[in-house]
């Protein structure tokens, strides 16, 4: 199987404080040496501005360079329309009309996704004179709905901006005094739709699509194809994408992840089939003006990144695009050298269809005009990474084993770097199982180790959970899950005292047809709770069973919490009760105001560590416990928190694991029981009256004891009254002496079962 190669030495699987050093500072010195300026010659606005009023009706003859197919990079001829003020989607700066003048590549797919940055030259493309043809920008987006060729440039003098000013905030703030079109022939008129922007031109302009006046740049192919377009208006889109391989683009793992960048305003697109691990092997090509280029997300078996074209290099600085990729500011992709199969021609979306190549440097900046990168000075190097080793077995046949690497600042992103490590994750299940959608149970083992920088020497963490699942459509949606929520936690870092460096990330499945589920129905807690043990009872249902059964959990209240609140009980698929905050919780007064010294000082825990986050994901509770927590209302101390009790019980049955499904809670509420007359003649007969606030008790009923009896003398209905709460009454004659009385609720819908006692004394 084909690797993605780098030459010169393995692949770097732990990542060391120092080595991220060493690069970071090669990177400022290699930046501050670099010209920031293309060696071709270049035109400012105002110049090409000029040129267009002088040029014919036709426009102004030039060529872009790209790849469309291969490594050869071809001249492919334009003519350059007009200057677009207020039409860039991220600052509302000029962007460069223009259309493609040759048939045979408008056939072909004309302007395609992977093309964005293509340096756009005015001069004659059957000549070419790279010594005198000006370079007047980069080609970022097309035109959406048809393949006639029409497309924006990005100016290069606001490309150029990358290199000086990548480190001004904001970076517009700087661009603004760069200058306009002394006379643009289209004028913005501001947002008209979210997500776009729109300018209408002072006169019409003709195109091979139809005469245009009016041209809207949505964010993304996504947005565009929500707009309803009237006639002599055209649609513009990035003409960059995220394409990954590795995965079935019809799997949920894929449509997760493509929403996740879709957010961001970026189109994800499948990678050709059948094309191996990541791209040909040491596929290498000189990134200069007019390459395939990509910013890289993963490669191996599970591969990505943004793909497009260098618009100018020189020295070790390389610049492409045109706009942003992710929009991330500083950024530490890997930089690669991109292959390209051909071009997939549609009128909705044509986009070249790429694989990865070599590694050649880091991108090292995401800006408004484009992505800029450093090349590595001499030969390519091992950059850090996060390898994701993962395999999946089906039954008893032969485990599947897959290997991703995942370049580290694309593992450390907030934004979608756990998406693309449970993506990794998802590849061996998808071969195992060679479905779409695999229905069954599976167990699921996930390991991600983690770096603590701040000790010397370091320390590695390396929390671990075994899980189980099912689903009756696709169990195998799962895989990679457990392994991107803890990539979440342990990098979260919330209070900036748990910094993690992730190093490494190990997923093993384990798939099976039969399904092992079980499903909670309700619950109950006999006589109400109680401080001690409480037996909480919830009626389950096993995937098969047509009845029920009932599971116990005993949640043990101690004397230190309250009996009022809400007890859940609950599968741990993603659910968990709310946390308790702090405070007294009742609303009482501390009392009358006192000196600051006579307040106490809250319980209040130190910020949150590495070691922390690990053991709260060690703590993690699996998909096979069956779950009961009393959240109480008040806690008996102002200055502790409100209570959490919590209980669990693992679901198993002769060594299987259930996979428990179901989420309820009740509130706990106010009983009380009361005589007609507290004292009445021996051997005569006593009304006992009650209420439960409990709006939804109709139907349910209270049992009466009699003293220390567990037999209950009488059950009697529950009736609402308006008012939203539950009557009951019993007739019982009494003997010759006092009697306790004691009324048990069952509980209903909506709230927990409860308990009231009353004493009747007795008249000789």
């Amino acid at each position: 199987m084909d690797r993605h190669v780098r030459p010169g030495g393995a692949r770097v699987p732990l990542l060391l404080v120092c080595m991220l050093a060493a690069i970071v500072a090669w990177m400022l010195v290699a930046a501050g040496a670099a010209a920031a300026a293309p060696t071709e010659p270049t035109w400012t606005l105002d110049q090409l501005q000029t040129a267009i009023n002088a040029a014919p009706a036709t426009g102004l003859p030039g060529y872009f360079k790209t790849v469309l197919k291969g490594a050869t990079i071809t001249d492919v001829p334009v003519e350059i329309l007009a200057v677009a003020d207020g039409q860039n989607p991220q600052d509302g700066s000029a962007l460069i009309l223009f259309q493609i003048a040759d048939s045979t590549i408008v056939a072909e797919g004309g302007l395609a996704e992977g093309m964005s940055g293509s340096p756009l030259f005015v001069g004659d493309a059957s000549d070419p004179k790279p010594d005198t043809d000006h370079l007047v920008g980069a080609a970022s987006y097309g035109d959406e709905f048809t393949t006639t060729g029409l497309g924006l440039a990005t100016p290069i003098e606001y490309m150029e901006s990358i290199e000086t000013d990548y480190d001004v905030a904001p970076l517009g703030a700087a661009l603004a005094t760069a200058g306009s079109p002394a006379a643009p022939s289209l004028q913005a008129t501001g947002p008209v739709l979210p997500k776009t922007r729109t300018a209408v031109a002072a006169r019409p302009v003709k195109t091979a699509a139809g005469t245009l006046d009016r041209f809207l740049l949505a964010r993304s192919r996504t947005v565009a194809r929500t707009l309803h377009t009237a006639a002599g208006t055209a649609v513009f889109v990035p003409l960059s994408a995220v394409e990954i391989g590795g995965i079935p683009s019809a799997s949920k793992a894929f449509k997760r992840l493509s929403a996740e960048f879709e957010k961001r305003g970026v189109d994800v697109i499948a990678g050709g089939a059948g094309l191996g691990a990541g791209g040909s092997t040491g596929f290498e090509t000189d990134l200069v003006g007019g390459a395939s280029v990509a910013a890289v997300l993963a490669s191996g078996d599970v591969w990505g990144g943004f793909f497009g074209t260098v618009t100018y290099a020189h020295d070790n600085v390389v610049v492409a695009f045109g706009h942003p990729a992710d929009y991330d500011g500083p950024s530490g992709l890997d930089m690669a050298n991109a292959d390209v199969y051909g071009i997939w021609a549609d009128s909705m979306s044509s986009y070249k269809i790429f694989s990865l190549g070599m590694t050649r440097g880091l991108i090292t900046q995401d800006r408004t005009y484009g992505v800029a990168g450093e090349l590595f000075p001499d030969a390519p190097a091992d950059t850090p990474e996060v390898p994701v080793s993962a395999s999946a077995q089906l039954g008893e046949n032969a485990p599947v084993s897959s290997l991703t690497d995942v370049p580290l600042w694309a593992a450390e992103n907030p934004d979608w770097g756990s998406m693309i490590i449970a993506s990794a994750c998802y590849f061996p299940v998808s071969k195992a199982t060679d479905a779409l959608a695999y229905p069954g149970s599976a167990t699921m083992d996930s390991t991600v180790t983690v770096i603590d920088p701040t000790p010397t020497p370091n320390a590695t963490y390396a929390p671990e959970i075994d899980n189980v699942f099912d689903d009756t459509y696709d169990v195998g949606q799962y895989a990679g899950e457990d392994a991107g929520d803890m990539v979440d936690e342990l990098l979260s870092n919330p209070n900036g005292t748990a910094p993690a460096i992730p190093s490494s990330v190990s997923f093993v499945a384990k798939l099976s047809p039969v399904h092992n589920a079980l499903q909670v129905l309700d619950f109950r807690i006999p006589g109400g709770l109680r401080h001690g043990a409480n037996t909480v009872r919830a009626f389950v249902r096993d995937y098969g069973e047509k009845g029920t059964h009932e599971e116990d959990v005993t949640l043990n209240v101690p004397t230190t919490v309250a009996t009022t609140g809400t007890v859940y009980v609950y599968d741990s698929n993603g659910f968990s009760p709310p946390s308790p905050g702090y405070g007294p919780g009742d609303g009482s007064s501390s009392g009358p105001a006192g000196r600051l010294s006579d307040v106490p000082t809250p319980a209040i825990p130190d910020s949150t560590s590495l070691p922390d986050l690990v053991d709260e994901v060690n703590g993690w509770l699996p998909n096979d416990t069956l779950n009961a927590t009393l959240v109480a209302d008040v806690a008996n101390s102002y200055t502790e928190p409100v209570s959490t009790v919590t209980a669990t019980r693992l679901m198993t049955d002769g060594g299987t694991t259930w996979f428990v499904q179901g989420n309820i809670s009740k509130d706990t509420t106010e009983m009380r029981l009361r005589p007609q007359v507290p004292v009445v003649t021996a051997k005569h007969y006593v009304k006992l009256f009650g209420y439960v606030e409990a709006e939804d008790a109709n139907a349910t009923t209270v049992a009466f004891y009699r003293g220390s009896s567990a037999t209950a003398f009488a059950t009697v209905p529950v009736h609402v009254n308006s008012d939203g709460t539950g009557l009951f009454s019993v007739k019982v004659k009494l003997g010759t002496s006092a009697t306790t009385f004691k009324a048990v609720w069952g509980g209903s819908g909506e709230y927990i079962g409860a308990t009231a006692s009353c004493k009747v004394r007795v008249r000789r």
